[in-house]
């Protein structure tokens, strides 16, 4: 479908998790494909670089997962991943990588009535206010909610991974409730 059509609704914007420490960058992949996955969208990779410098690696990612709730409804989300300097260690026989993170989050709602009845310039506009003012259509309204716990989900399992990396954090939240702290956070609670 062509994106240039969308009208596009930014519902989560630049949720930023910054971390500096020890990781694994294959647990931190692997996680995130796992929830993007499970919640049924279909990953893509919009950018990934990698520079090598004397302080470590350089790595910038961006990933944007998206499902089709409706043939009209897209739901898009951005991740960008930014690992500064990335330096291996090794800790127990098991090698790590050492370095700042910052991870953002965006949630796009798109919709394509393109082709639809309602295209009419007065029927589209009335449509538009009605929707943001006024009342929401169940399927709609249920897709942006989706939408952002599908963010909140993502986010809180970025979150509980690095909690598990520090030795200070005695206390391991369930996933359950790391969501429901996320969700509040992102102002859905």
């Amino acid at each position: 479908m062509d994106e240039i059509q969308f009208t596009r609704d930014l519902l989560v914007s630049n949720k930023e998790l910054v971390y500096t420490g020890i990781f694994k960058l294959d647990d931190l992949y692997k996680d995130i494909n796992r929830v993007v996955e499970a919640r049924g969208y279909t990953q893509r990779e919009k950018r990934s670089e990698e520079a090598v410098a004397e302080a470590g690696r350089k790595i910038y990612l961006e990933l944007r997962p998206y499902k089709f709730f409706t043939p009209e409804i897209k739901l898009l989300i951005k991740i960008k991943i930014d690992l500064g300097p990335v330096s291996e260690s090794k800790h127990q026989g098991e090698l790590y990588q050492r370095g700042d993170v910052r991870i953002v989050l965006d949630a796009w709602y798109m919709t394509n009535y393109r082709k639809r009845w309602y295209n009419k310039p007065l029927t589209y506009f009335l449509k538009g206010v009605i929707n943001k003012y006024l009342y929401q259509w169940p399927e709609e309204k249920d897709s942006r909610e989706m939408l952002v716990s599908d963010a909140a989900a993502i986010y809180a399992v970025i979150k509980k991974l690095f909690r598990t990396y520090q030795p200070e954090a005695k206390k391991y939240s369930s996933e359950e409730e790391v969501i429901q702290e996320v969700e509040k956070e992102i102002g859905k609670g």
